[in-house]
């Protein structure tokens, strides 16, 4: 059975993932959730994965990621958001999801549709 993640991206960064793959970044694997938005992400590009794993097999991929955000001098700080300290986050190796999920880039109209469904701005 396949499970629904998302991957927020640049638009570039969509193009070259879907002609070649994911490879590990900078903070190590892949980092996907199960949520629409993943702290603020919204405006960049949505990538869909439906990665052939069922729910025991994915939380052996889960993290507790401290919130983070870039700031203008591009550097990683700490969330300043008063009561939000973790997001729940799954960081999967790059050849498990290259070799087991289906990947297609959801345009922003559809992201607009999927959030009006589940009730989101």
């Amino acid at each position: 059975m396949a499970i629904t993640l998302n991957h927020r991206t640049t638009k570039d960064a969509v193009d070259k993932l879907l002609a070649e793959g994911f490879k590990a970044g900078p903070r190590g694997d892949v980092w996907v959730s199960k949520y629409l938005d993943s702290m603020g992400e919204m405006g960049r590009h949505l990538l869909e994965l439906n990665l052939e794993l069922n729910e025991d097999e994915l939380e052996a991929f889960w993290i507790d990621a401290s919130i983070e955000i870039m700031n203008e001098d591009k550097e990683w700080v700490k969330c300043p958001f008063d009561g939000l300290d973790t997001l729940h986050w799954y960081e999967i190796p790059p050849e498990l999801v290259n070799e087991s999920a289906t990947v297609r880039a959801v345009s922003h109209e559809e992201v607009a549709e999927i959030a009006c469904e589940m009730g989101c701005d």
